[in-house]
């Protein structure tokens, strides 16, 4: 299915805002940790000492969440975060999709929102979510009473890959969804249900995130202000073969209290973009469709700004949106999740439609297909 990967991740995030919402009434709040050095990439800082088991493709959630607390002034309190309409995309990320349908409901010991930073790598089941600066020690003496037991690299609770829920097992680590594996490294907490993306994520094994064809271009497309971003490599039609990984992303406010948002196409090495960033023009500028809601990308975000640049030996096309001041943060990534970049980044324009659209409604949105896609 094209957009699969970011379907998947994004889907996930939109499912726990809801349920975090519904749930903020109590938990565990550990302070720890703190604004990360000042970076030229965030996203580069982000994943320096990050790996991927060997073979898995590229899907990663990213949230700056100390940065993001002081863009969006929040505080500490993960119940208060989340109350927050206007951030609640970017605050899912720094929840993490793992922990965040359950927070509110268990105690962790710790809290992500008091961290300094979240990554999301792989995709469910075989999924990962580091937590970097927070209180590892109260996290393991929690689990510990969940009852998961130390077995040298991680903390265990079952067999590995164990990620259904069982409302039968009087152990409370039963009841926990796609988490029996816990890694820790100093103030960096690793979790999920297989033990090779919880170490990799914490580096142990597998292969540097940063090493990755198109991340060193990712980072530098998304830009030195970046606070959170979704990155994969796209699947099935969702972009053109010369896209090597595609991005949304948003960066911090500017002056007049505006959030850009971007979307980023990253060429394979050696790979032209020529095509795609005029496709990604005339879809964004010129009266290109989104075919889920039948409006202009134009008046769901505004104009955007084109931009190119070359990093790492692959190049980058971006586009950036300047909403209006005070709206809710995080367009981009509705789009990503209703698969509706598809067209725009050069892959199948009918993704997100697919075999439910009639024949008719399949002959409009093709008519509405910018010349240049």
């Amino acid at each position: 299915m094209p957009g699969r990967r970011y379907f998947e991740a994004v889907t996930a995030t939109g499912v726990l805002l809801l349920t975090l919402l519904a749930a903020a009434c109590g938990g565990s709040d550990s302070t720890s940790g703190g604004a990360d050095d000042d970076s030229s990439a965030p996203f580069a800082a982000a994943v320096e000492g990050v790996s991927i088991p060997p073979g898995e493709a590229v899907s990663v959630q990213w949230a700056d969440t100390a940065r993001l607390r002081e863009a969006a002034g929040l505080s500490e309190s993960a119940e208060d975060a989340v109350g927050d309409e206007r951030w609640q995309v970017p605050v899912g990320y720094a929840f993490g999709d793992q922990i965040a349908t359950q927070y509110f409901a268990v105690d962790f010991g710790f809290n992500p929102v008091a961290g300094e930073r979240t990554l999301g790598l792989g995709v469910a089941p075989k999924r990962a979510t580091l937590y970097e600066g927070v209180d590892t020690d109260a996290a393991r003496e929690a689990f510990a009473d969940l009852g998961f037991e130390d077995e040298g690299e991680f903390l265990a609770s079952g067999e590995e890959g164990s990620v259904g829920l069982d409302p039968g097992n009087a152990d409370a680590s039963g009841a926990l969804i796609g988490i029996n594996r816990v890694g820790t490294e100093g103030e960096d907490l690793a979790i999920g249900a297989y033990e090779a993306p919880v170490a990799a994520a914490l580096g142990r094994e597998g292969d540097p995130l940063a090493d990755v064809d198109g991340i060193a271009a990712t980072a530098d497309c998304l830009g030195p202000e970046a606070l959170a971003a979704q990155v994969d490599e796209p699947q099935d039609g969702a972009a053109a073969d010369a896209v090597a990984l595609q991005a949304v992303g948003i960066s911090e406010p500017d002056e007049s209290d505006v959030v850009p948002e971007v979307v980023c196409a990253v060429g394979a090495p050696g790979e032209s973009l020529d095509d795609v960033a005029a496709c990604m023009d005339a879809s964004f500028n010129d009266g290109g469709v989104d075919p889920v809601t039948n409006r202009a990308y134009e008046d769901e975000l505004g104009p955007a700004q084109m931009a190119d640049g070359e990093a790492g030996g692959s190049s980058w096309v971006r586009a950036t949106f300047e909403p209006p001041a005070k709206d809710p943060v995080g367009r981009v990534f509705d789009l990503a999740l209703r698969s509706a970049l598809a067209g725009p980044l050069g892959g199948d324009p009918l993704a997100a439609v697919g075999a439910s659209a009639t024949p008719q409604k399949l002959k409009e949105l093709q008519q509405q297909i910018p010349d240049a896609c």
